[in-house]
């Protein structure tokens, strides 16, 4: 079949996956990785980390295709709180990673530095990685920690809250998901912190949040109360279309057509 053409989808992260493999067997997977990669065409991959990876190590063409929405998240309209202007309300839904701990107290540091500003913060998490809760109450922080909701829960828990909150851990900066293309979508503010990378870039090149590698706690306190007020983040301008699944499908059929055509 020397006329066939394979192509690969990568689609989770990968650059721990060889830290979850016992030594003996890294050998074993290697061999068997290199020898799909050999048989392959072109290679998909979520992010321009990974596709840069297959082109120096494997010499694949690639391809980024990205995390996707559906189009419903296109036509979400954000309501107005009814909170009051003291009133703050942050919300996390999705993994809290180990080692994030630094990010953890920068956390604890704003929220602090908020309420010493006379205003009341409260703060809800959804997550299957609950492990970091007595850190926040040891620090004098009040938060409601559940397991995670059903994307349409989670919707309205976002519609009632004034902040999304985003982590990133170390060894991903450049991670995009789908829940990160979700979250954009509910056209609330979001806090970054994490590592800088191109999800920082992202959110602060397209006006839609604010990244803690950028500002002090003292400093990104302020931001927040003032926009409280303003709204003038996230940029409500920002279109999505792109980000949607079918218009990325679209994209990928043209790629194909045009790729797999010059290749014969």
């Amino acid at each position: 079949f020397k006329h066939l053409k394979i192509t690969l989808d990568y689609r989770d992260y990968w650059n721990d996956g060889w830290d979850a493999i016992p030594e003996n067997k890294r050998e074993y997977e290697f061999t068997k990785q290199k020898e799909v990669l050999n048989a392959v065409d072109l290679v998909l991959a979520p992010n321009s980390e990974m596709c840069g990876h297959f082109e120096t190590q494997f010499k694949k063409s690639t391809y980024l295709l990205p995390h996707c929405i559906d189009e419903e998240f296109l036509n979400i309209t954000t309501k107005i709180n009814n909170n009051s202007k003291i009133d703050i309300s942050f919300l996390y839904g999705g993994s809290l990673y180990n080692g994030m701990e630094k990010y953890i107290l920068q956390l604890v540091e704003l929220l602090k530095e908020i309420e010493n500003s006379d205003r009341k913060v409260s703060f809800k998490i959804r997550t299957m990685q609950p492990g970091y809760a007595d850190q926040f109450e040891k620090s004098g922080i009040k938060v409601e920690v559940k397991p995670l909701v059903p994307v349409n829960e989670f919707i309205h828990l976002a519609l009632d809250s004034d902040i999304l909150l985003l982590f990133r851990p170390d060894w991903s900066p450049n991670g995009f998901s789908s829940k990160f293309f979700e979250a954009i979508s509910l056209r609330k503010p979001i806090v970054y912190i994490g590592p800088k990378g191109e999800v920082d870039q992202f959110i602060k090149s397209k006006k839609l949040g604010f990244s803690l590698n950028d500002h002090t706690v003292k400093e990104m306190a302020k931001l927040i109360i003032d926009n409280k007020t303003s709204g003038s983040i996230p940029d409500k301008t920002f279109s999505l279309t792109e980000y949607s699944f079918e218009y990325q499908t679209k994209k990928l059929l043209e790629r194909w057509n045009v790729y797999y055509k010059n290749e014969n």
